[in-house]
């Protein structure tokens, strides 16, 4: 009784007045400052029968009846100092049932419909499609007759007519040597061989250098300062360099393609992957990536686990051991390693001081199960964070 007393003393002191309903329940009055809590109600419920016991002897002593009042009682009453509950308490002891729900009200108009957002960005523009087959080339049309040869013509500066001229600067029947210029006519100028030119030779605009059995051919554009390719490959024998930068250029070897910019490697691509060498990656958007697993192997004595190892890395404890890490990244650089460990509670198995634990405090590990064990550090291993991934995996 002493408990239940202390209860409703204690909520009288916070502002809640209790009340036996006339189904016998305890509930706090309407004029209680504000509702129980979870506790306080748990309370109230294991010490009902007491509470109420309490709530109704307070009425018999101050009524004289222990039959249920309801309306106001007399003032004489209401402010006797044997009472633990207020005159307004009182006043209301056994109110009625509650009356039945008014009808809801009708709903409020729609408000105004907010502004439309402005339009997104356009997306990138898709990549061009693939070039279609080459059509087959059409049968060769039939050899015209051989015209009448026309008379040999002087040798100068420019050659207006070449017919197997022997004269100066012609080496061989088919080689011209060392003229100041040709002047073709209307079909052009055919030789059976090479070429030797000392000087420059001059396309016309958007004129091109290609076979004559197919489309496959160099277009100079000079409006545009374009040189097209028109051909299925374009095959380079080691460089391919930034006009006026030397040192920026893609360098392609057998298997193998480095990039490099202002004279430094910053790409270097193989057959086993690509290595960035340590440049930074910004702004990818990468999906369905996947990392490297490095396995350790089993371990019996103090180890180092190296970060360029992989940023993933398995051990198991065959004896017992000290775990250390190197080749951390430079100071400014997060580098991660998760060790996922077997068997690491089989053996005494600690950690380097450098290694810094929530509380201090390492973890313990499973004897016989896999955890899971995260490193952390951005001033090249001077303080690494340990963090429990998970323990006792089995």
């Amino acid at each position: 009784m002493d408990k239940a007393q202390k209860i409703i003393n204690q909520l009288k002191r916070a502002g809640i007045l209790l009340e036996v309903n006339s189904d016998g329940g305890i509930t706090p009055s309407k004029v209680s400052s504000r509702s129980l809590t979870l506790e306080e109600l748990g309370a109230i419920n294991e010490n009902s029968s007491e509470i109420s016991s309490i709530l109704n002897a307070s009425i018999v002593a101050q009524t004289g009846t222990p039959e249920k009042k309801v309306g106001p009682l007399p003032t004489e009453i209401k402010e006797t100092a044997l009472n633990p509950l207020s005159a307004a308490q009182l006043s209301i002891f056994n109110v009625g049932p509650t009356g039945s729900t008014g009808p809801i009200g009708s709903t409020g108009s729609t408000g105004s419909t907010g502004s439309t957002g402005s339009t997104g960005s356009t997306g990138p523009i898709g990549s061009t499609g693939s070039t279609g087959p080459i059509g087959s080339t059409g049968a060769t049309g039939t050899t015209g007759a051989t015209g009448t040869t026309g008379a040999t013509g002087p040798v100068g500066d420019y050659l207006k007519h070449y017919n197997g001229i022997t004269s100066d600067g012609v080496t061989t029947a088919n080689t011209i040597a060392a003229f100041s210029g040709i002047i073709g006519g209307t079909s052009g100028v055919t030789l059976s061989s090479g070429i030797n030119v000392g000087g420059n030779i001059i396309i016309s605009e958007d004129g091109f250098i290609g076979t004559a059995d197919d489309d496959e051919r160099i277009k100079f554009d000079g409006s545009g300062n374009i040189l097209s390719f028109r051909t299925p490959n374009v095959q380079i024998e080691r460089k391919l360099a930034h006009y006026g930068d030397g040192d920026t250029f893609l360098d392609f070897t057998a298997d193998r393609l480095k990039v490099e910019v202002g004279g430094s490697e910053v790409m270097d691509m193989q057959t086993a992957g690509i290595d960035m060498n340590d440049f930074e990656l910004a702004k990818p958007n990468l999906k369905d990536y996947s990392e490297a697993v490095n396995a350790i192997g089993s371990v019996n004595s103090n180890t180092a686990v190296d970060f360029e190892g992989g940023n993933v890395q398995t051990v198991t404890i065959g004896g017992n051991c000290e775990f250390s890490l190197s080749n951390p990244p430079a100071s400014g650089k997060a580098g991660t390693v998760t060790l996922i460990i077997t068997n690491g509670g089989a053996h005494t198995t600690t950690f380097a001081s450098a290694i810094k634990w929530p509380s201090n405090v390492a973890p313990s590990l499973t004897s016989s199960g896999i955890d899971i064990i995260t490193f952390l550090t951005i001033d090249a291993g001077t303080n690494i964070y340990g963090f429990v991934g998970g323990l006792n995996f089995s």
